[in-house]
Parts: structure tokens; C-alpha cells; sequence
């Protein structure tokens, strides 16, 4: 460092026009503070005054949008600037897809945890099997969000039926209530980097009250309280002034929830699984369905007697298709090893 120092002052010395001492000055204060002067605290506000003021041919407004994105984007979805008509929602079901799987594995995935997903919940599992009859259940919280706690813990005690607290979200605890209808049997949670915001702490409660497993990436760290703060253009601020925490007091997903089964997945392929889940990757064949050997012989008979007419074999149950989303996959797996341990009845 101090051989560097000496090398701009003989530099600098062979140039009288530049203005030496305060240049000097700045490289020892770096020196001897061992970090760059952007590093030091307490003058963003008189850079960006002193800039806009004496800059020549600055575009004041393209600077001050400029500098405003570039601190919104450093605040990772903490403070969020919002128009004055926008409103921060959902459209569209809270659940927006449910299905079964091989016949007997319930699966839905939830778009947002906002008010009235307990419901959805429910009335998207009565129509999968009108009997209930499910071996497991898949709740996808993968590209989910939310600013509704309290629909977290409501959908939490449609699997819960304690009356305990389980989230303090400010000075408000969040509880469950006894019940007794209670959706039961295996689950299997998937989430990944944008499980965030409500949806990662119905993930969390999911965890912390046993109902499953956590499956596929670690979340995305962001379940904080907002507050909006009027502008005087009209427009919002949104920011996170307040953490969610777990009834001990803890803040509840600090750095993101580390997976119980963790599944890395390239979030590209990821968006294109969760689209298709039978999607077949690159470089991979479409799986052909096997032919067994009376189908072989009938095949046989026809082509040595075209006119004659061949019954029908009669038609057998359809080998499941290949599931080739790996977090799905992992799921499904996790829920057959389950139903093989447990009891028979």
C-alpha cells in the first residue's frame, strides 16, 4: 500500500495542473482506513447532492430514476415502490391447480396464502377423489407468495387442531384453535428459492407442527411485516418495518428454510417442470409404453388375416406416466415409501 502511495505522489508531482494535496489526502485516508472511500458511512446524501448540482450535462431526472432503482434493487423486495392506483393482490385462485397423481396422490398448488386459501384448500381436494380415499397429499408452495399470516395459520389448523400461538407477527399472536375435521395422512411440502412472504411461513408452520417434510431448494428468506408510507406524488412506499417470528420469539426464516430433502434444480428447467410435469428434458427420449405379449399375437393374427376380425383384449389399468419435475418426483417417491411403512389397517 505505502509502495503504491508513493507511486501516485511521484506521479502526481509531474503533473502541476491536477489538484495534488486533496488526491494525496484521499489515497492516505484509504491507506489508513484499509477500505475505499465508497465504503465509508455517512455521505451518500452529499454525493448525490454535490453530483446533481456541479456534474455538467448531467440528465437531472434519468440520474434520480437511475440512483432511486439502483437503491430499491439493493433492498432485495424489503422496500418496494409502489403507483398510486396499484394494488398489491392476487388474481385469480389462491389454488390453482389440483390433481391426483398414479391414482391415489393428491396434489395442489398454491398460487398465494392470502385470505380464504383454507377454503380453497378444502374445495380443491373434495374434487379430486369424491370418496377422500387419498394415500398422500402434495402441497406445491413453489413460486408462492402472500402478505396474509393469518391465512398461513388458518390453513395451518386445517391440518392442526391445538389451540397454541404460532406466529407473533408485531404485537399480534397468531393462533390456531381445536378441530377436529382435520385433513390427514402423509404430506410432502414442495418449495424453492421463490417460496417467500407468507407462503414461506405456511412452509415454515408446516414444518415446526410435524404435518410434513420440506422438499426441493432452500426459501427465499422474506417473511416480513410491510407498512406503505404516502408520497407526495400520490405514490406508495412499501417497507418491511417488522419481522414474523415463531411463538419462542425467533425470527421464523432468517436466511431462507433449509429443505428436509433438498433437490437442486435450475430455476429455468424449474419453470418449465412446473408448467408440464411429464415434460420430457433435452437430450432424453419420449418413454414408449410396453407391449405385452397378447397384444403381440393379435398384432400378429392381423396381419396374417386381415379380414378377419379379432376381439378386443380387454383393457387393463395404464402404467402411470413419468413424472420428470425431480422436486414432483421426489415427492411422489417420498409418499410411496410412507404408505409401504405404514401399518396396515
Amino acid at each position: 500500500m505505502l509502495h503504491g502511495l508513493g507511486y501516485a505522489s511521484r506521479t502526481l508531482m509531474k503533473k502541476p495542473h491536477l489538484h495534488v494535496f486533496p488526491i494525496l489526502a484521499a489515497i492516505a485516508l484509504c491507506a489508513v482506513s484499509g477500505r475505499s472511500a465508497a465504503d465509508q458511512p455517512g455521505q451518500f446524501e452529499s454525493i448525490f447532492r454535490l453530483v446533481r448540482t456541479n456534474l455538467v450535462g448531467l440528465d437531472v431526472e434519468r440520474y434520480e430514476r437511475e440512483a432511486l432503482r439502483g437503491l430499491l434493487r439493493r433492498m432485495d423486495g424489503k422496500v418496494q415502490l409502489l403507483k398510486a392506483d396499484e394494488v398489491i393482490g392476487v388474481r385469480g385462485e389462491l389454488v390453482n391447480e389440483a390433481k391426483v397423481f398414479e391414482g391415489k396422490f393428491g396434489y395442489v398448488r398454491v398460487r398465494a396464502v392470502e385470505e380464504g386459501l383454507a377454503d380453497s384448500l378444502r374445495e380443491g381436494l373434495k374434487g379430486l377423489i369424491p370418496s377422500g380415499d387419498l394415500r398422500g397429499l402434495m402441497v406445491d408452495l413453489r413460486f408462492a407468495d402472500g402478505s396474509d399470516y393469518e391465512a398461513a395459520v388458518r390453513t395451518v389448523n386445517e391440518f392442526v387442531g391445538r389451540d397454541e400461538t404460532q406466529l407473533l407477527v408485531g404485537e399480534r399472536h397468531l393462533r390456531t384453535i381445536q378441530k377436529s375435521d382435520l385433513i390427514r395422512g402423509p404430506v410432502a411440502i414442495l418449495v424453492n428459492s421463490e417460496t417467500g412472504g407468507a407462503a414461506e411461513a405456511l412452509a415454515a408452520l408446516f414444518r415446526r407442527n410435524e404435518v410434513g417434510l420440506l422438499i426441493g431448494s432452500k426459501t427465499a428468506g422474506e417473511t416480513k411485516v410491510f407498512s406503505d408510507f404516502s408520497l407526495e406524488n400520490g405514490n406508495r412506499l412499501r417497507v418491511a418495518t417488522g419481522e414474523v417470528r415463531s411463538d419462542d420469539g425467533l425470527e421464523l426464516s432468517s436466511g431462507g428454510l433449509q429443505p428436509d430433502i433438498l433437490v437442486p434444480v435450475d430455476p429455468g428447467a424449474e419453470r418449465k417442470f412446473f408448467g408440464d410435469a411429464y415434460a420430457v428434458p433435452k437430450g432424453r427420449k419420449q418413454p414408449r409404453g410396453l407391449v405385452n405379449e397378447a397384444a403381440l399375437v393379435r398384432q400378429l393374427r392381423q396381419r396374417l388375416n386381415p379380414d378377419v376380425a379379432i376381439p378386443s383384449a380387454p383393457a387393463k389399468e395404464e402404467a402411470p406416466r413419468e413424472v420428470f419435475d425431480p422436486t414432483l418426483a421426489r415427492a411422489l417417491d417420498l409418499l410411496k415409501g410412507l404408505n409401504l411403512l405404514a401399518p396396515s389397517k
